[in-house]
């Protein structure tokens, strides 16, 4: 079995958008999620790694959690 690590330390500064890119939503889904979800469906993945910048901790705990991934997100 495998661990999947996410890195998502980027804030987005670029997009001149107010949340970090794995945050914006796409037809209504953070971004973040479409890779969960595609990470979810792989057997071999037994746990998902995802790294954020700590001031963001709240949202990306709030997004983990309105979406049903079954394998173990850290």
């Amino acid at each position: 079995m495998y661990s999947l690590i996410l890195l998502n330390g980027g804030i987005g500064s670029r997009t001149g958008a107010n949340q970090p890119k794995q945050l914006l939503k796409l037809r209504g889904i953070p971004i973040l999620v479409y890779a969960l979800v595609t990470a979810d469906r792989v057997e071999q993945i037994s746990q998902i790694v995802v790294n954020y910048p700590p001031q963001w901790r709240e949202q990306i705990e709030e997004v983990l959690a309105a979406y049903a991934i079954s394998t173990p997100v850290t």
